[in-house]
């Protein structure tokens, strides 16, 4: 921010600054700066910046640095910062300079985020990569973890294309943090097609899909279920399917005869 009196001007003086924060963006502590100066967080409340300068003569500027952390990617893709400064010539009267603002483009970063995925049995051991049988009552759990500090990742997108194999218990899907307490979301299973879309996923609060099935008559060799996360402007990212399990069919012959003992000539 620079605030500064044109050639020509008479005195400014008691200039209040005021720069509030738009959504998005947090304060970094201890990094403002006036005229290369680092000063006090002082005049720094609730994500407003608000100070009073003393007099600006004719040419003279001030020069406000801070810097802020992008916590959330607006759906805009850009946030917009908007800076007013007002204050006083000799006489008293009102003296306001035009607002300033900046707009700055925003986007996801790359690796925002960790995508897992597992299957669990009724007694919560983990089956992946194990066999099972036709009847066998599994639970999948989609993880999805917030991996940079300090931001949140908003309307974050999971899908998940059901395997033939399972029949997925109605009313078993549920979103939970992990002490188990319910998330907020959007969406459901239909047709074998899971698709949900998360309120939020904090930085170190990570966030579960869970939905339970039933290994079905169909299931045959490797059963192999990946979903897929995203998020607003980022790329899709896959689990790696290390969570397969395998449905090996029970083969057996047997043989009889129609007499216990035969002779010869005899059928």
């Amino acid at each position: 921010i620079e605030v500064s009196n044109g050639k020509g001007g008479g005195k400014w003086q008691a200039i209040a600054v005021q720069d509030s924060l738009p959504a998005g963006v947090r304060y970094v502590s201890d990094s403002t700066k006036v005229n290369g100066e680092a000063v006090s967080d002082e005049d720094w409340k609730a994500g407003t910046y608000a100070t009073t300068l003393g007099s600006l003569t004719e040419t003279e500027k001030t020069t406000i640095s801070y810097e802020v952390q992008v916590i959330q990617v607006p759906k805009s893709g850009q946030v917009t910062n908007r800076v007013t400064a007002e204050g006083s010539d000799a006489s008293g009267e009102a003296v306001v300079a035009d607002p300033a603002e900046v707009t700055t483009p925003i986007e996801m970063s790359a690796n925002a985020f960790e995508l897992s995925k597992h299957v669990y049995n009724e007694a919560g051991e983990k089956l992946d990569g194990k066999a099972v049988e036709v009847g066998s009552q599994v639970e999948y759990r989609i993880g999805v973890t917030n991996t940079i500090a300090g931001t949140t990742l908003t309307d974050f997108h999971v899908s998940d294309a059901i395997p033939s194999g399972l029949d997925v218990k109605a009313g078993s899907l549920k979103v939970v943090d992990q002490t188990g307490k319910a998330v907020a979301y959007t969406g459901d299973i239909q047709d074998g097609n899971l698709e949900v879309v998360l309120a939020e996923v904090s930085a170190g609060n990570p966030v579960e899909v869970r939905f339970e099935a039933t290994i079905n008559q169909e299931a045959s060799g490797d059963l192999t279920n990946i979903a897929v996360g995203k998020t607003d402007g980022g790329d899709d990212k896959e689990t790696d399917g290390e969570n397969g399990m395998k449905v090996s069919p029970k083969p057996s012959i047997t043989k009889t005869a129609s007499v216990a003992k035969a002779k010869l000539g005899e059928t």
